[in-house]
């Protein structure tokens, strides 16, 4: 049997959204007189946690450690945690992101081989909806076979990835997934899919061993890939032929 599935991860795969999450949290933080601002140091540091009350609830830590100050209270942080995502919401609605180059023609092209396509996000599935609404159209929902966010079983890329193939009910094997973190494709990896790694602005120093093969984004006829890690087999761009092929060999070993 040949390919069955392409799953995506969301945040940094589909579209770079970090600056957009950092620039909400930054305008929350000045709405409630916090006096913090994460610069993309700090953010770097705190976003492998798995949701926004995680990096609130450790920036608050260290904050009052290293400031010798009472910590803000699990209320006033679930507030601001609320307000950021409205904000962030907000600028999603207002066409702040877009999706990285290549991803709309392969969804398009795999839904028109008949390859099922699955999402994982460690985020919310309101905001996966937001990004998704508002840069490709509502429609475009209904070219997802099943979708796995922190509100169904998608709080870890690990139980994100192990709920799709169930979902799905794909041999892991014969599927792909995509993903921009070294987290996300170690533990889609460990589930028995084969990986691609497109990294973005804050994971591009990652060493992505395990993926298969390492590209800056999916490429397109006309805008060829960099090859980063890996046997791209003289193709400048991914598609479903490409992935067939990936199912049935192991390109970083090519």
């Amino acid at each position: 049997m040949g390919l069955q599935a392409l799953i995506f991860n969301v945040d940094g795969t589909l579209a770079e959204t970090a600056e957009i999450h950092r620039a909400a949290f930054n305008q929350a933080f000045d709405e409630f007189n916090t006096g913090w601002c994460w610069d993309r140091a700090t953010y770097s540091y705190l976003m492998d946690m798995p949701g926004d009350a995680e990096m609130l609830g450790a920036y608050n830590a260290i904050s009052a450690a290293k400031n010798a100050q009472k910590p803000l209270t699990r209320e006033v942080l679930q507030r601001i945690a609320l307000r950021k995502m409205q904000i962030y919401l907000a600028m999603l609605a207002s066409g702040a992101a877009y999706f990285r180059p290549g991803v709309c023609r392969l969804m398009e092209e795999a839904r028109r081989d008949g390859i099922a396509i699955g999402i994982v996000s460690t985020r919310s599935r309101i905001e996966f909806e937001m990004l998704v609404t508002n840069t490709l159209g509502f429609d475009a929902l209904n070219m997802f076979n099943a979708i796995r966010t922190s509100d169904n079983g998608g709080r870890s890329a690990l139980a994100g990835y192990q709920n799709i193939i169930a979902d799905l009910g794909i041999n892991p094997n014969k599927s792909v997934a995509i993903d921009d973190t070294e987290t996300g494709i170690r533990d889609a990896v460990i589930c028995g899919l084969k990986t691609i790694a497109t990294p973005g602005i804050y994971t591009s120093s990652g060493r992505f061993d395990a993926a298969e093969i390492v590209v800056s984004d999916l490429g397109r006829p006309s805008q060829p890939f960099d090859v980063i890690l890996g046997n791209a087999h003289g193709t400048g761009y991914i598609s479903s032929a490409f992935l067939r092929q990936m199912v049935g060999a192991n390109l970083a070993a090519a």
